[in-house]
């Protein structure tokens, strides 16, 4: 199917009809139409071009380091070993199967409290919940996500088979779950729902560095913290090059913004140069974007704008302590308690009045369009080596 010209012709196809459809209602074009009215979103395509200006200049050489660094590390341990154990427990393994997983997340939600809030944090409370009242389930289908039901005001989850009930999935998952839990009937973007739980993969790996003794660490967490890191950023980039990929074709310019019409025989070579640019041609799939463009048109850039943040989030948890970041986490929740962040109409229900940049800015990270945010993961990532000997204590 990839490589079949058929789906390059309906692809000119499509984007031809989604423009149509987006100057029916007053828009250029489709991209113009869809962050305001399918996503909801507070930017337009052309913050976005500037925000895509900063990932290449200076996350494009952290993607490097991070990719180097995942090739490089370590994911071989002596069988039967406790360090296999707990790499196994950790990336391979059912939070469902494994006890050694299962108790990971335990410990893990066990410290994500606070009864500084309007409605105290409690992550094992209501994890615990969960298994109690089944609202979660597993089977064959390869994925796992997050289905919110209004009539019963709740979520449930789904678990698929391995890497899709593994502990960073479950933990991701439930990030969702919470936000459900505690901001129940507040509508949100994309971008900020998705920080519910990547951010919660973050925190969670740097738990882990923490938690794990570290004869331990220095057989796993090199592999374990790259594998992790290298999935954050590789979206962030990839995403970033659908959009712009995107962004070229409805408009019928190129990347410079000259005026280009593209048809079926351009579209795999502007993909790839696109790619270039970002570097991650030849690291990434060159036909990545055949599998979203059309199943969620203009929709990828949200996992960038999401991911951002929580990247920072980790850099602030490795360089400002766990508890820190930790305090910012929960305010991805509570934010909603401060008046100033929302509107209650006559029946109690709230609207978040303040947009995703703002939100980022009162949780105390950068805003995605600030240029600081992007400098700062630079120096962090490319000028910081991390250290993964873990020397015994004296």
């Amino acid at each position: 199917q990839d490589s079949d010209p058929k789906v390059l012709e309906l692809y000119e196809e499509f984007v031809s009809l989604q423009n149509q459809l987006a100057q029916i209602a007053g828009y250029d074009n489709y991209p113009e139409y869809a962050y305001e009215n399918v996503y909801d979103r507070d930017y337009s395509p052309a913050d976005v071009a500037t925000m895509r200006g900063y990932v290449k200049t200076y996350l494009k050489a952290v993607y490097g380091v991070i990719n180097s660094g995942n090739n490089a590390a370590k994911t071989s341990f002596t069988a039967g070993s406790d360090a296999e154990a707990y790499y196994n427990a950790l990336m391979k393994e059912s939070v469902f199967d494994n006890k050694l997983t299962t108790d990971l997340v335990k410990e893990y939600f066990s410290i994500m409290n606070t009864t500084d809030a309007e409605t105290p944090i409690d992550f094992l409370y209501h994890a615990n919940e969960l298994f109690k009242n089944g609202n979660y389930y597993t089977g064959k289908y390869q994925g796992a996500f997050n289905y919110w039901i209004p009539a019963q005001e709740t979520s449930i989850l789904y678990f698929g088979p391995s890497s899709y009930s593994g502990a960073f999935t479950f933990v991701h998952e439930f990030g969702h779950y919470y936000a459900d839990k505690y901001t129940t009937g507040i509508g949100m973007s994309y971008d900020l729902a998705e920080t519910h739980s990547q951010a919660d993969e973050m925190m969670f790996l740097s738990f882990i560095e923490d938690f794990l003794p570290n004869e331990i660490l220095r057989e796993i967490y090199e592999g374990v913290y790259y594998d992790n890191l290298w999935n954050m950023f590789a979206i962030i980039m990839l995403a970033t090059a659908v959009d712009e990929f995107e962004q070229c074709v409805y408009t019928n310019t190129t990347p410079d913004g000259a005026y280009k019409e593209y048809t079926a025989k351009d579209y795999d070579r502007l993909f790839k140069s696109i790619m270039a640019s970002y570097g991650i041609a030849g690291s990434l799939n060159d036909a990545y974007w055949r599998f979203v463009v059309i199943e969620a048109p203009c929709y990828y850039i949200s996992y960038a704008m999401s991911a951002l943040p929580c990247v920072e989030l980790l850099s602030i948890a490795e360089t400002e302590g766990f508890e820190v970041a930790q305090a910012k986490y929960f305010k991805f929740f509570t934010f909603t308690d401060d008046p100033a962040n929302v509107e209650v109409d006559e029946y109690g229900d709230k609207t978040i009045t303040i947009g995703y940049g703002e939100t980022l800015e009162y949780i105390g990270l950068h805003s995605i369009f600030d240029e600081d945010m992007y400098k700062a993961l630079n120096t962090y990532f490319c000028e910081t080596k991390k250290d993964f000997s873990y020397p015994d204590a004296e």
